[in-house]
């Protein structure tokens, strides 16, 4: 091999360890180096259900509780969309602002460390846990990835629409399943554990006005009692349905 090819691959080599070292810096940009804060009380109340909100990949404390803020507390947070709104007194809500949190990108789902979670969320009640993924609007358009829930933990991109958060609380506090239609996902599914789907004739729902009954609920066999809402497309919808609302809040009400 001539010199000249030995320093044209050497100089590539250097280029692109560069470029690895710039990508790295910059996504990991927004770590946090400072410890783990006290539990912060967004919202209180006796006898509540416990909701703790985490940071990741947030540099600013205060950003980050105005996001936990606008998912509480705005248009379309719990305060004001039903039967959460109603419901308010049965609620708390607490922060924790965290650089110890840990997420990754799974077939473009984003999960984060249930077992970090809990133990962060430790320093607050906690019945509920949504670790709040900091996620630039134009990177999410171009690689675009989605908000998951798994029992008691849901992973939110902020990117995403802030229905998000109610979307995947109805799934971790109601049982609720998707109104959408995803055989792969919902492979076996049986109604007693999709309590807003059921068979075609739609028994469930038949005694409540402004209730359909449309194929399609998690399984294309399935049948859900409304066209849109938040469980199907919160894009197109602000409000879960009157059957699925009555679910919550008999949830609401234990």
């Amino acid at each position: 091999m001539d010199k000249e090819k030995i320093v044209r691959i050497t100089t590539i080599f250097f280029v692109v360890l560069a470029a690895i070292l710039i990508l790295y810096f910059w996504f990991n940009k927004n770590v946090i180096k400072s410890p783990d804060s006290e539990c912060i009380i967004l919202k209180e109340n006796k006898k509540s259900f416990d909701v703790v909100f985490l940071s990741y990949k947030y540099n600013n404390k205060d950003d980050f509780l105005k996001m936990t803020d606008a998912y509480v507390n705005g248009k379309n947070g719990f305060a004001n969309i039903e039967p959460f709104k109603s419901n308010m007194d049965k609620l708390s809500f607490y922060g924790v602002y965290t650089d110890s949190q840990i997420c990754n990108v799974e077939q473009g789902t984003i999960i984060c460390g249930d077992t970090i979670a809990k133990r962060i969320a430790s320093k607050c009640p906690n019945d509920y846990i949504f670790v709040i993924v900091d996620r630039d609007t134009f990177v999410d358009i171009l690689v675009p990835i989605r908000s998951s829930a798994f029992l008691n933990v849901a992973s939110i991109n902020t990117a995403d629409h802030e229905l998000v958060v109610l979307h995947e609380f109805a799934h971790m506090f109601g049982k609720l399943v998707d109104e959408y239609t995803d055989e792969k996902s919902y492979k076996g599914l049986s109604l007693k554990n999709a309590p807003n789907c059921d068979t075609k004739e739609c028994k469930k729902w038949q005694d409540f006005k402004g209730t359909q009954c449309l194929k399609g609920c998690a399984l294309n066999e399935y049948y859900r009692s409304n066209d849109f809402t938040i469980m199907r497309n919160y894009f197109k919808s602000n409000n879960f349905g009157v059957y699925n609302e009555w679910l919550l809040n008999k949830s609401l009400q234990h």
